[in-house]
Order: structure tokens, then sequence, then C-alpha cells
């Protein structure tokens, strides 16, 4: 897909200018071609993020995430194009056969491929730039309109008022995809930001797993990642959705992604996260319809000074909805996490059935977890509602039994680590994923503490 030249030279130098302006908004409006509708709704989000204060640890919602060290004025908003790396290749190839692509390098789009069989079909998958000029009224009902609103949060104020890239996704009725759909995205450059918006629409009965690949170099200076991901699932449609988070060390990362699910539909998101200074990640599944159902999977591991924060909402609003939440994370050094997640059934939402429980592994004196999982419960006829919580450290028994087996301590801890998260890892689809989430676990498990430096080998080239 050819970049529209737009793109790269209206009013570049207000797009790229460090901090997010009114005069910013407007410019990535006209240089993205939006229609008016568009472009009201973008300014809507830009007066609601003017009006909504900073969050500050006096909020409850924010006092387990420390935001003064964020320098929103000095992030550009906007950055040109960079190159796909190495990184994100090798990635892809490792995920195997895919339907479709959209890339995006910085806060542009650089690629969009699909399959002719499923283009023939009636399947859309672009860059959501793209289908905005080509596509309107497949988006007009779902931009900004419904999902994660302006009012949300300040965070989804600015990705409203600023997003660019992102991809769009429309699957027709009964379309069922056997490969995933792949959107992979590349942030590159000190002081850059990238707020991309993804959408997806999938028709009744339709059907498609779709990998959302975040990654991006170390960075000398902050840089920051607000992303919204948007997900319209009709009457018996399923959707497994991968959310893979490997940011560079100085990255802020405020990401929100909400699913609506109508009669008999399904989701089943899995979320990893291994990068980022600060990642805040708000996960809701809207149980809209009867029979809709959520299984929600998470993983985490942290490590030096990295804070995750995850806020999860199982909305039960309908009938006979199943609900099924776990999060397992791990933290060593300094590392610290937090969880906060509700499961609300509402009135009229009988027969609901749901379950939640987060799962810590503390591996250093250092670390730090918070766990708070709430109920509220409105309805009187429901088949059962669980909780629970548990933050610890390795087991000593497990290491012993391990260790008089021959393994070092070490080995032990990481072999207990390994199976620990092989519950989550275990339900991926797609076995190139589930190596690259292990091979991540593992890299973890070798990253030292801050400050030390591993000797090379002798005779080592440095």
């Amino acid at each position: 897909m050819e970049l529209e030249e737009t793109l790269v030279t209206q009013k570049l130098d207000t797009i790229t200018a460090p901090g997010f302006t009114r005069e910013g908004a407007e410019a990535i409006s006209h240089a993205l071609g939006e229609p008016h509708w568009a472009r009201e709704r973008r300014r809507e989000a830009w007066r609601v993020y003017e009006d909504t204060p900073m969050p500050a640890r006096t909020d409850e919602a924010w006092r387990r995430t420390d935001l003064s060290a964020l320098r929103l004025e000095a992030i550009s908003a906007y950055l040109p194009a960079a190159g796909l790396p190495q990184q994100t290749r090798d990635h892809l190839e490792a995920l195997g056969a895919r339907a479709g692509l959209v890339a995006q390098a910085n806060s542009q789009p650089v690629a969009a491929e699909l399959a002719d069989e499923w283009q023939q079909r009636g399947v859309v998958f672009t860059s959501l730039e793209q289908a905005l000029r080509e596509r309107p009224e497949l988006v007009e009902p779902y931009l900004l309109a419904q999902g994660v609103l302006p009012t949300c949060s300040k965070f989804a104020a600015l990705n409203g008022a600023f997003w660019s890239g992102g991809s769009f996704l429309y699957v027709p009725a009964g379309v069922a995809i056997p490969t995933p759909l792949v959107s992979t995205r590349w942030l590159e450059g000190e002081a850059g930001g990238i707020l991309p918006r993804t959408l997806m629409v999938l028709a009744p009965g339709s059907s498609v797993t779709f990998v959302d690949d975040s990654a991006s170099a170390g960075h000398g200076g902050t840089a920051l990642a607000c992303g919204v991901t948007d997900i319209f699932l009709l009457e018996g449609a399923q959707l497994r959705y991968l959310a893979l988070q490997d940011w560079g060390e100085e990255l802020w990362d405020f990401s929100m992604v909400r699913a609506s699910l109508g009669r008999n539909s399904a989701f089943r998101p899995v979320l990893a996260s291994f990068g980022g200074r600060v990642s805040r990640v708000h996960l809701e599944a809207a149980m809209e319809g009867p029979g809709a159902e959520a299984q929600l999977r998470g993983i985490y591991f942290g490590a030096a000074n990295q804070h995750f924060e995850f806020r999860t909402l199982q909305d039960h609003a309908a009938p006979s909805g199943v609900s099924d939440l776990l999060f397992k994370g791990a933290l060593k050094h300094r590392a610290s996490a937090a969880y906060e997640g509700v499961v609300k059934v509402r009135k009229g939402a009988v027969r609901t059935s749901a379950n939640q429980a987060n799962r810590n592994l503390l591996l250093d004196r250092g670390a730090k977890a918070d766990s708070v999982p709430v109920l509220e419960i409105e309805a009187s006829d429901i088949n059962r509602c669980s909780h629970g919580a548990t933050v610890g450290q390795v087991d000593e028994e497990q290491l012993f039994y391990l260790m008089c087996r021959g393994l070092s301590r070490s080995e032990a801890e990481a072999l207990i680590v390994t199976g620990f998260f092989e519950a989550v890892i275990g339900e991926v689809p797609l076995p190139g994923v589930q190596d690259r989430l292990r091979s991540q676990v593992s890299a973890k498990l070798a990253q030292p503490a801050p400050g030390v430096v591993l000797s090379l080998p002798k005779g080592a080239a440095g």
C-alpha cells in the first residue's frame, strides 16, 4: 500500500512538534483526509481531553500508578514512518501462514495485505485511516460513537483526539477465517508517541483469530503508547484476540480494550505484557446479549523497576452469560504490579456464571504486587460468581524437590516459573506465539538486576 503524499507533507511541522495541542489534532485530521463527521468527533475528544484533569495518586483509580515523571508536553503526537526492523519481521515469520497483515511504523501505516479469497468474500482488513476514506459507512456507526469513548478517561480522550494508524477489520456474516490476521506496530525515536486505534466488527456467525503485536526500540527519552481497541461481536461471532506487548524500557503504555458481545458470541483474548516502564491496561468485556461468553487471559513479567497495572471489567448485562478470567504475573528485582478487577452482574442478568482469578509470583524481596478482585451483583438468580487472588513467593518445598534431583536453585526456580505461566500460554492457539512467549519468559528470568554487568566468558569478543 502506497502512502498518500498528504500523510507526510501536510502541516508536518505542526504534527511532529512536541506536545498535544488543538492545532496538532486538527493537523492530523487534515493530513488523514477525514470526513466532516470524523473531524467533529476528534474535536469533541480534544475538548474532553482539555477539560479532564491529569490523573493523580489522590484519585482512587490511579493511586497505585505514579505519573509524576510523565511529561506529555515533551512527546510528539505524530512521527513519520520508519522501516520495520528485523525483530518485527522475525516475529511475523514465526507466526507462519496468515490471512492478512496491517503494519504500522511510528504513526503511519506502511503495509496492508489481505488474501484474495477473503477480499472476494467481503472481508475488509486495512488501516483505520484507509477504511475511513474508502468504507466510511462501516466505520461511522462505531468510531468514537460506541466502545471506548473520550469520556472514559484522560488517556481515552487523548487517543480520540490524536489517533493515527491502527487497523480496521470487518468480517461478513458466516465467514470463518482459519488462519490469523496480524496487526503489527513499531515505534522508533526519542520522545515519540504512538496512538493507534483498532476497530473490529464481526458480523453474525463469523470467526477469526487476530494477533495484535506492539514493540519498540530502547528509548533514550520518554516515549508514549496510547492505544484503543474497540471490538463488536454480533450474534454468534467468535474472536480469538492475542495482544503481545514488548515495548522499550522507557515507554509509558496506556492501553484500552473493550469488547461488546452480542447474543451467543464468544470473546477469547490473551494479553501478554513484558515491556515498558509503566504499562496500564484496561480490559472490558460487556456481555450485552444472552448467552455471551468471555474467556479472559493475561500474563505479565516485570523486572528492574517496571510497573504494570491491569483493570478489568466483566460486565454482565444479559441472561445466561459466562465469563472466566485468569491473569498470572511474575515480578523480580523491584518491579511492581497492581490488579483490580470487577465482575458486575446487572439486574436481569439471571443465570450468570462468572469467575475471576489473579495469581502473582514474587521472585525477589523488592518486588511487590497488589490485587483487588471485586464482585458487584444486582441479580438474585445467578449460577455462580467467584473471585480470588494470590501473592506469594516460589514454594520452597517445590524448589527443594527439584534441587534434590540435580537442578541448581536458579534452574529449579526457572522451571517453576515457566510452568506457572504454561496454564495461559498453552491456551494460545498458535504454536509460533507460544514459542515466542516462552522465550520472553526465559529472557526475563535471565535478566540481571539493574546495575549488574554480566561478565563475558574468557576469550569472548566484546
